[in-house]
């Protein structure tokens, strides 16, 4: 496949024959970088989490008195709002693109570079609470920071720091927050270090009052000294007024770093919390990330959570873990996938200033009294199959000195090899190349030599514009950058060294082509469903750009009529100035439970040049943004570079925006039966009119009626009926017919061995 699609690329592109054994090379080398990459990011935060030690230690001298004082401080209160702040729910309906308000108060920044990032955000009505990485606070508290608003997020107030006590003397990361709507209850929940100097994660409950927004001292969810919990997400279920957190925990086992998804739940409103209890499987146990729980109306507890799969076989493809629980945690169905995914691992979107760009799926429950009420969505980003299409490892190309500025890059085609050597401290190599507008070029670079460590950015025809950056991980001198150019024109890559030392390296290019798989370019949104017992929809793509634009970080929600939206960070704006460069935010909704996707446009009123944007951590976008869905509308929160560092946004859509949903015209249909054939389970997809008597039948092709459902009085509307889950049906070829009155409609459908 790939020799023949790369005679189709026309001139200017070097030919080269990749045999299989170069394939498997190429592909157990992407997977090793993969899982290099998650194992990275928990030595680089075991680091942060040593340094935040130490400055616990050294700030709670006397340790023992301070323990007392702070067991007997009165729960914090934040500044104070006026009254008059409250608007009227009309006055904050806009047409178009909505308001975007600033969150964060960077007036009060004292540092060039202070950066919000990675937001989450809860609503309860009109009341929002919002918390984020905050690079201000690098004293004090830790660097988090939390706001909030009393009017539907159109005026905020920048609270500043968290309170601190025994169970959490410094904040350091990745904040969620959730809210416990029938009782009022905020929480949030973020890795700290407790006044023991120890790894944790620490929970805060907080609500409104007439005239502030207080918290409690900090609860403790996990106390750990040798291992390291990450990633925190909390959800709180209004139910039962159930808490549970899922995360993962990184360990080493026989000297080597890995993990596993553990979860805790408590049942009394976050005083105390159940012991932790892996989750992910054994065959998982170091390739794991991104633990999300979700709580649906009756209170069932949902986990998925993105997972590498390490195997040839399965030819790249990753999947998204999904768990379900019945019983408030107790006990666990068994693990299915919610897909199987390809994803672009090595570098984040446009000027993102971290070398990677691991994947976190987001996950909603529609708790609505609806259609669709108590349907499951899952959200990711896929890239294409670049792991079929290896860069070529043939005809070589040897770097030229001096190409240490743009105007002195050396050129090559596509499909060629680039052979050099790094200098000390301040070289730079640059490398140009011509591209096809909707090319997905690769470049593949690893070190001939245990040094350099080297870092790769992928440059505009400007080269000023930064489109991908890959830079060196713990365990692997291999860097990767997979992109899909926006115009046809000229691009460049930069190699540089990380420290002092020089060396030799080589770097195979190519281009990855679109077959069968889902995603088009390097980044696509999709979302998956699933209703109880049934099986996961068919993932359907939510963006509707061009596949040349990089869609990043999603989200999803559901509101209280049982709409999902999926916000992510979107490229395709000002392209002919900037190569798909600069983001905005866009949000989508679907009036069918998933099955399609309308796009509402921006939500963010201004442009982001992040290779622009300054800032002192990374990552500058965060791992995440943050939104919510109910009666009054749709609330994103996002980081945002518009005013020369990462600052939090926010902005809502109401319902008045959103043209009205297509009718609904009840019919009689039998829409889908997936898989066909199967082996195992298999789900029916059908529509009821709502009259009448109504079932479904499953005959053989000797006219007898193998399995029969009565659907009356199911209503009208979509439903999902799953089948042979005992494997019940022979091997055969079947029909599944449903009536309804005196309509009646079949559809074939084939059982393997």
């Amino acid at each position: 496949m790939a020799t023949i699609a790369l005679l189709l690329l026309g001139p200017g592109l070097a030919l080269a024959h990749t045999t299989a054994e170069e394939t498997r090379r190429f592909d157990s080398g992407l997977k090793r970088l993969e899982v290099a990459l998650i194992r990275s990011a928990a030595l680089e935060a075991r680091a942060e989490m040593a340094r935040e030690r130490a400055e616990v230690i050294r700030r709670t001298h006397g340790l023992e008195a301070r323990r007392r004082g702070l067991a007997q401080e009165p729960p914090l209160e934040q500044a104070p709002f006026p009254r008059a702040a409250r608007a009227r729910l009309a006055d904050v309906f806009f047409d178009g693109t909505p308001v975007n308000h600033l969150v964060n108060n960077p007036r009060t920044d004292q540092v060039v570079g202070s950066t919000q990032s990675e937001v989450s955000i809860a609503a309860l009505g009109p009341l929002c609470v919002a918390a984020w990485n905050d690079a201000e606070h690098y004293s004090g508290a830790g660097p988090l920071g939390f706001g909030f608003s009393a009017d539907s997020g159109n005026t905020w107030t920048d609270a500043g720091e968290m309170p601190i006590g025994p169970n959490a003397m410094r904040w350091v990361s990745d904040p969620v927050v959730t809210v416990d709507e029938r009782r009022g209850t905020f929480y949030l929940a973020a890795i700290a270090i407790t006044g023991r100097a120890r790894n944790a994660i620490a929970l805060l409950r907080g609500s409104f009052t007439d005239e502030s927004f207080v918290w409690s001292k900090p609860l403790l969810i996990r106390e750990v000294r040798d291992t390291f919990p990450d990633k925190p997400w909390v959800v709180a279920d209004s139910s039962t007024g159930n808490v549970y957190v899922g995360y993962t925990t990184f360990f080493r086992k026989n000297g080597v770093e890995v993990d596993q998804i553990e979860f805790q739940r408590s049942l009394d409103g976050g005083d105390h919390w159940s012991p932790p209890r892996r989750i992910s499987s054994d065959r998982d146990q170091g390739l794991v990330q991104a633990a999300r729980p979700a709580v649906g109306p009756l209170g069932e507890l949902y986990f998925t959570w993105m997972a590498v799969d390490t195997s040839l076989a399965n030819g790249g493809l990753d999947a998204l873990r999904f768990l379900v629980s019945a019983d408030y945690g107790a006990t666990f169905a068994p693990q299915e996938d919610v897909a199987q995914v390809f994803y672009n691992f090595s570098s984040g979107a446009p000027g993102f200033n971290r070398g990677y760009g691991l994947m976190f799926p987001g996950i909603a429950v529609d708790r609505s009294t609806g259609p669709h009420r108590g349907r499951v969505y899952v959200t990711w980003n896929e890239s294409l199959n670049y792991y079929d299409d290896p860069p070529g490892d043939t005809t070589s190309r040897a770097e030229q000195e001096p190409n240490n500025r743009i105007e002195t890059s050396l050129a090559f085609n596509l499909g060629e090899t680039l052979r050099g050597k790094i200098d000390p401290v301040s070289d730079l190599d640059y490398f140009r190349f011509f591209a096809d507008q909707g090319q997905t070029v690769i470049f593949y670079l690893d070190s001939l030599a245990t040094q350099p460590d080297m870092v790769m950015h992928l440059l505009c025809t400007s080269g000023e514009t930064e489109l991908a950056f890959s830079a060196p991980v713990f365990g692997s001198t291999t860097r990767v950058v997979v992109f899909t150019v926006p115009r046809s024109d000229m691009y460049y890559v930069r190699l540089s060294a990380v420290g002092n030392e020089a060396g030799p390296y080589h770097m195979r290019t190519g281009v990855a082509l679109h077959g069968l798989e889902r995603g088009r370019d390097h980044r696509d949104v999709f979302v998956a469903h699933r209703d109880r017992g049934s099986a996961w929809s068919e993932p359907v793509r939510v963006n509707d750009d061009l596949p040349r634009f990089d869609d990043w970080m999603p989200e999803v929600a559901v509101d209280n009529a049982g709409r999902p939206f999926a916000a992510w960070y979107d490229w395709r704006d000002r392209t002919p100035f900037s190569c798909g460069g600069f983001s905005t935010v866009y949000l989508a909704r679907s009036d069918d439970g998933g099955d399609s996707w309308t796009s509402l446009g921006p939500v963010s009123d201004q442009q982001t040049d992040w290779t622009s944007v300054y800032s002192r951590i990374a990552p500058n976008q965060g791992d995440y943004i943050s939104m919510f869905a109910h009666d009054i509308g749709v609330g994103i929160a996002w980081a945002d570079g518009r005013n020369g560092d990462p600052d939090v946004f926010f902005a809502r859509r109401g319902p008045e925006q959103d043209p009205p949903p297509p009718p609904f015209h009840p019919v009689v249909q039998l829409e889908r039966i997936a898989p066909n054939p199967a082996a195992g389970a298999i789900q029916v997809d059908l529509a009821l009119a709502g009259a009448g008597h109504a079932s479904l039948e499953i005959i053989d092709l000797l006219g007898r009626r193998r399995a029969h459902l009565d659907l009356s009085g199911w209503g009208a509307g979509r439903h999902s009926v799953r089948l042979n889950a005992d494997r019940s049906l022979a091997p055969g070829v079947y029909l599944a017919r449903i009536t309804e009155g005196s309509h009646a409609e079949a559809r074939k459908f084939v059982v393997t061995p």
